[in-house]
Parts: structure tokens; sequence; C-alpha cells
């Protein structure tokens, strides 16, 4: 028996994730690749779902952690280069700078919040969240359309 066809394809990149969507005839395939290069893949059945989503504006978790880095860097080459001038401790100072200001473009980049859209299951459960983010982002109210649709037509009359 072969596959189904997949009816339509998302792609999503967040800072610390990117995740490819496949929506079949019945369900969603979710395959995501974390940062540190971690895989999950998950399954959702159209049928668990509604077509009613509850939007979300979510900043992105890279966003606290980079800040907290970049204020720990120069906090560390602050205070270490205050009170010693030799060579090593310079080559510290230095490189906890290249790491606050690394860290602080991330935290620039991650500052503005993403729109999440969630799909409810049928008994109320968070279902399926899907971002307006990445490569597909102009795409993205065509393909959660193209999921209502399918949801409506496996919802059991």
């Amino acid at each position: 028996m072969s596959e189904a066809p997949i009816l339509a394809t998302y792609h999503e990149r967040l800072m610390q994730v990117r995740r490819r969507l496949d929506l079949y005839r019945d369900r969603v395939d979710i395959e995501a690749v974390w940062m540190l290069g971690k895989r999950f893949t998950m399954t959702v059945a159209l049928v668990r779902l509604t077509g009613q989503t509850r939007e979300m504006w979510i900043r992105q978790r890279m966003f606290k952690r980079s800040l907290a880095v970049a204020a720990l860097a120069v906090a560390t080459a602050v205070v270490i280069g205050r009170y010693d001038r030799t060579p090593t401790v310079q080559a510290v100072v230095w490189i906890s700078i290249g790491i606050g200001i690394l860290a602080g473009m991330t935290s620039v980049r991650s500052f503005p919040k993403v729109l999440f859209l969630r799909f409810a299951t049928r008994d109320g459960a968070p279902g399926l969240d899907i971002a307006r983010s990445g490569p597909d982002a102009r795409r993205f109210d065509e393909f959660v359309d193209r999921l209502r649709r399918q949801i409506r037509k496996s919802t059991p009359s």
C-alpha cells in the first residue's frame, strides 16, 4: 500500500528549533530539529482537533537566556579587568566581551514576539501550535486555512 500524498507542507524556523509540518488527509506529521541537533517527531490526528484557534504572541526562549549570558559576560569582563592587567587576564576580559557581544546580538534578534496559533483538541487540551516564523511565514495563513478545511473534512458527522 502506498503512502498517502502530502496535501501541504509548512516550514517554521525559530532560533532554537526548526520544524516541518506535513499535512495529510487525516493527520499532521511534525518533525523538529533543535539547535543542538536533537530530533523530535510527532503525529497529530486531525479528528482530535477543532478548527478553533487561540492566538498567542510569544517571545522566543532564547531572549532571556542570551540577555543573562550577555550581562554575566560583561560583568565578568568589568570585574576581572579592574584589578589585574596581566596578559592572561586581559585575554579573559576580551573573550568575555566577545561572548557578551554575541549573546547581546542573539537577545536583540530573539526579542520580537512571534505569532503562534494553538489548535485545541476536542477535550479542550492544547493540540497543535504553529508559528508564523521562518521561510514559509508568508504562507502561514494559507497553511492554516488548509489545515482548518482538513479538520472539518475529518470531523465525524
